[in-house]
């Protein structure tokens, strides 16, 4: 099955959330396309927010990753396991 790694949800609203390493461009058609299959499956829910989660971004992709309204949030401090 293809799903998200977190799916935060608060009444109707709810977050999609992926959990990477290292973030990069194929955060981006991952999350859209959970997108895709969560508002398939739940039509009254509404996704309010994106999230990539990650230790490190790939420079390259942040831009990209910015330009389809997906939130980064990095933790550099705490080395991945």
């Amino acid at each position: 099955t293809k799903r998200a790694d977190i799916v935060a949800v608060k009444g109707s609203d709810v977050t999609l959330i992926e959990v990477k390493v290292r973030i990069a461009f194929n955060v981006i058609g991952q999350l859209l396309g959970y997108q895709h299959l969560y508002e398939q499956q739940f039509p009254t829910r509404r996704i309010v927010r994106l999230l990539a989660i990650g230790w490190s971004i790939a420079q390259d992709a942040a831009g990209a990753i910015a330009r389809q309204h997906i939130d980064v949030l990095l933790f550099p401090n705490v080395p991945p396991s």
